[in-house]
């Protein structure tokens, strides 16, 4: 009890400015149990925080005690995420379903005892191993990478989950991991840019042939769609997962950039790998322009590339870029012109009614991963200009709009833009862009198979077929702790709904994802500030 009293102090202490914003016949209390997955074994020393759901505060946390109970007392009502960590545990949250998914808030009204709280939490994975050069001797300080499968605008990508770095012996060990199926992966240096071979101290001379050691993938090989998946249960270890790095001639890419300032020295080019199925930072090789317009990028192992000049000014951004194709011999002479881009300026409006209140946010996505992209939020008036843009092809989208309303329109002279992409390769004026405050509304509930409430679950609303290459089309909300969800603020238009259970990202952006369930959608049509509701069934997405 004096374990309790002394924690709820604490809570009080931290927290005393929010507590005050609620009379203290209405705050709350929450409580509960974390144990072990499987047994049922108290776990103390537990770290549970609690922070608000959608407003600020800075979340605040409690330790489970020897009977791995804890308690937050004196809480306003409100909504509240809640989350569990413990070393040798995987993280869970209030409402999730499985590890590594997000959770539901947990909703206090006035007054409310929430003291039957339970997590169960997963004892989490570890894989160790070696990295080995191709004559099988131990490589130090290589970094190795447990990497996961995801979606990114419906394109497969693999994303590090956890890293480290193998000692004096080669050997690694990655722990703290949800159960799930990992791709492995090793290199030296960074990754995309690996350390030259070498033996002792041995210098390369500059125009000697260099040989570098590439990214290599669990069981060896250097393409990642022949990696080999490893399934890693709740608690269990992998060992043994060895990698013999191999190593690959480099060539050098040589070229000059032409275009103003040059001399100023502020130019860069980029090589970037064109696939983007391995999204770790350091893959793209840079080098800075010489005063002369020349450059020249080492250590590029074969493979298919872009390559980019970017030149960074004041209030614009010039840029240029090639694809090239490298092999096994130094590329020379390639010519690289900048262009200017520009910025684009224009007007928000609402159709038949003034602007709503609160700053509207403009924000332009680049069509490829080289140009920067930006935003800008709109003045009073609905007036707006977003500078610094590279030539590229932009999506526009809006954050900030009130709940019910929707991009209706975006014009260019009598162009429309609303549903294509808009090329920037100068100033663009008077782009007008129109808001409709009567989006259409879906709301309803998700069930299990066994017809109970899914919680925390993906929904998905996904436009028709010549629309689903436009992210913006698509829109997603989770399930809250009842299963129920409200998607608003819709375009006009037919659209599938669906409910997956995934831990992929945007996988449904795949058409053939998306086609291996489009018998099971649940269709609709919405008109102009129309309401539909809908019960669908959980999918198993994965």
């Amino acid at each position: 009890m004096r374990f309790l009293l002394t924690l709820a102090f604490a809570l009080i202490s931290s927290i005393g400015a929010l507590f005050a914003q609620a009379p203290s016949q209405e705050l709350c209390e929450v409580a509960g149990l974390v144990v072990r997955a499987g047994d049922g074994q108290p776990l103390r020393a537990a770290v549970v925080m609690l922070a608000p759901s959608g407003r600020r505060g800075e979340p605040i946390s409690v330790r489970t005690d020897t009977n791995g109970r804890f308690a937050f007392i004196k809480v306003p009502p409100g909504a509240y995420r809640m989350a569990v960590e413990r070393n040798g545990y995987t993280r869970q949250e209030y409402g999730q379903r499985q590890p590594g998914r997000r959770g539901v808030a947990l909703n206090l009204t006035p007054g409310q005892r929430a003291t039957d709280l339970l997590f169960r939490m997963l004892p989490a994975g570890v894989l160790t191993g070696h990295v080995f050069d191709e004559a099988g001797e131990p490589v130090v300080g290589a970094n190795v990478f447990v990497l996961r499968r995801v979606y990114r605008d419906g394109q497969p990508v693999l994303e590090p989950a956890e890293g480290g770095n193998t000692d004096d012996r080669g050997q690694y060990r990655l722990f703290n991991l949800p159960p799930g199926r990992y791709v492995v992966s090793a290199g030296t240096g960074r990754l995309g840019a690996p350390a030259r071979r070498g033996e002792g101290m041995m210098y390369i001379d500059d125009d000697a042939r260099e040989e570098v050691y590439v990214a290599t993938y669990y069981p060896g090989v250097t393409d990642p769609d022949r990696a080999v998946p490893l399934e890693l249960a709740a608690g269990q270890e992998l060992s043994n997962i060895d990698l013999t790095l191999i190593p690959q001639n480099a060539v050098r890419v040589r070229g000059r950039v032409t275009g103003a300032g040059i001399a100023r020295g502020s130019t860069q080019v980029v090589l970037m790998p064109r696939s983007g199925r391995v999204a770790l930072r350091g893959r793209a090789r840079e080098d800075r322009v010489a005063e002369d317009g020349s450059f020249e990028v080492r250590s590029v192992s074969p493979g298919s590339y872009i390559l980019a000049a970017v030149q960074y000014e004041e209030n614009s951004q010039l840029s240029a870029r090639e694809v090239i194709e490298v092999g096994n011999t130094d590329i020379e002479g390639v010519a690289l012109t900048l262009t200017p881009g520009g910025a684009v300026s224009g007007r928000v409006k609402v159709e038949g009614g003034p602007l709503p209140e609160g700053r509207l946010f403009i924000n332009l996505r680049p069509e490829d991963g080289l140009a920067r992209g930006g935003g800008a939020r709109t003045q009073p008036d609905g007036g707006f200009y977003v500078q610094n843009l590279a030539a590229s092809e932009y999506q526009i989208s809006m954050g900030g709009l009130p709940a019910d309303y929707y991009v209706k329109s975006i014009k260019l002279g009598n162009e429309e833009f609303v549903d294509r992409g808009l090329e920037v390769s100068r100033d663009i004026q008077n782009l007008e862009i129109v808001l409709s405050p009567s989006g259409g509304r879906v709301e309803g509930q998700v069930l299990t198979e066994e017809n109970l409430p899914a919680t925390g679950v993906t929904v998905v609303l996904v436009p028709p077929k010549e629309e689903r290459h436009l992210r913006g089309r698509y829109r997603t909300v989770t399930t809250d702790a009842l299963g129920n969800f409200i998607i608003r603020g819709i375009r006009p238009g037919e659209y599938s709904l669906f409910a997956w259970e995934l831990d992929e990202g945007e996988v449904w952006m795949d058409p053939a994802f998306l086609a291996r369930y489009q018998d099971k959608a649940y269709n609709l049509r919405l008109t102009e500030g129309a309401a539909a509701s809908a019960r669908l069934t959980l999918l198993a997405g994965n």
